[in-house]
């Protein structure tokens, strides 16, 4: 079974875990890093090079490592034999002298979980940004765009007064008054709410304000990829990874919820697995748009779009029911079931068949999708009581949920 190390060494070093319910038995060598792997793998996680090149290549074949290929998506160049992009697994395609990038360009760091993810995200890396190396607020830099959603732009920035990297949120100018209305209120809310927040399991927002009456927001930044660039790349996770990222990030909402903030969109999107293997918290949750504050706070959607994702919404959020705490808690007990088995538990062809699952059916156990969990062990029963259709039946504190995860750390698999 691969232990917390061998995640990381996934995040650092891109050695990719064996999948889950397999034997160690890693006999492919990457042809680039030297990097090895299990039989069924097919591509290298640190660099892309094609495995199958890699099983049949000899010593008399020569191995071209010089930039060959580009990932149209993140702009990184890999080896003529690579085929996906392990950051993000865009088909790679042919790198020309027309694509205007250089091969040793850094690779651009992961910016979903600092957009709003509620309405649809477009990627603006090559975009021609006039604030670009220019001063911010008399005290940021802006060094580059990382991206964009549906009402906000992201930014890496420098703080130059302590040279430390930022991440910076600037509302959009080409906004409706009722968007610029709604987004006012949200980042407003998001600088409020996450201002108010002290735990190493959340994002830390620390500066905030308005430029041209642009609101903006000054966040950490946090060197790492979300949970939902991982799942994508390397599947389900091994049954102790998975607890302890889901047990890490009830100790975060644990602190939220004490401060009367419910998140309501949590999402792998949300969740960022940070880059330092020698700490203990390497999870972060970010992206507070919506936060519901339990007294005084306010539903805000983004225009047409309803708040939160449906995959991971609760049923009393779909009845337009009052929100509490325990909305997370269901969200988090669909995280903890797609980390372990690969997939959503309520899943359909369209949205309205999702929401009514939601609704009206019970999960499979997780166990039912794994050879190494038997039936009814203890991970069945927290996913089991964490999406409870009434929100009186499931964990009723984050701070439950996640002792009955470390209780269950032991020997997850197993009744």
């Amino acid at each position: 079974m691969v232990d917390l190390h061998t995640i990381w060494a996934v995040l650092i070093e891109g050695v990719k875990p064996l999948q889950a319910g397999t034997k160690d038995n890693r006999t492919i060598v990457c042809t680039t890093c030297g990097a090895t792997y299990a039989t069924s793998a097919k591509f290298c996680g640190a660099d892309g090079t094609s495995l199958h090149d890699a099983v049949h290549a000899t010593a008399s074949v020569p191995i071209d490592r010089k930039p060959a290929k580009i990932c149209n998506t993140c702009s990184e160049t890999f080896p003529l034999y690579a085929q996906y992009c392990p950051e993000d697994a865009t088909k790679l395609s042919p790198l020309s002298s027309s694509s205007g990038v250089s091969p040793s360009a850094a690779p651009k760091p992961s910016v979903n979980a600092y957009l709003d993810n509620s309405a649809e995200s477009v990627l603006a890396i090559n975009e021609d940004d006039a604030l670009i190396g220019k001063s911010f607020a008399g005290k940021y830099r802006i060094d580059s765009l990382l991206g964009e959603g549906g009402m906000a732009k992201v930014y890496l920035a420098t703080h130059l007064e302590i040279e430390k990297p930022v991440v910076i949120k600037l509302m959009h100018t080409n906004l409706s008054s009722k968007e610029k209305e709604t987004s006012y209120k949200r980042f407003e809310q998001e600088i409020k709410v996450t201002a108010r927040l002290n735990h190493p399991n959340l994002v830390s927002v620390f500066d905030g304000g308005a430029i041209n009456s642009r609101p903006y927001l000054v966040m950490e930044y946090i060197k790492g990829d979300s949970l939902r660039s991982y799942i994508a790349t390397w599947g389900a996770l091994d049954l102790r990874d998975a607890i302890n990222i889901v047990s890490q990030a009830c100790a975060g909402l644990n602190e939220a919820h004490g401060q009367g903030i419910v998140h309501r969109d949590l999402k792998p999107e949300n969740i960022m697995l940070r880059e330092q293997s020698d700490r203990p918290d390497w999870v972060k949750i970010v992206d507070f748009g919506i936060a519901h504050l339990k007294q005084g706070g306010s539903k805000l959607t983004a225009t047409g779009i309803a708040v939160g994702t449906v995959d991971y919404m609760s049923p009393e959020y779909l009845q337009d029911k009052p929100i509490d705490h325990r909305a997370d808690v269901y969200a988090l007990g669909i995280m903890l079931f797609e980390l372990i088995t690969g997939q959503c538990p309520f899943e359909g062809e369209s949205c309205e068949s999702v929401l009514a699952k939601h609704l009206f059916s019970r999960p499979m156990p997780p166990s039912s999708f794994r050879k190494d969990m038997e039936p009814g062990c203890k991970i069945d029963m927290i996913v089991e009581r964490a999406l409870e259709k009434d929100p009186s039946e499931r964990f009723q504190s984050t701070l439950d949920m996640r002792k009955a995860l470390i209780a269950a750390m032991q020997n997850p698999g197993s009744i």
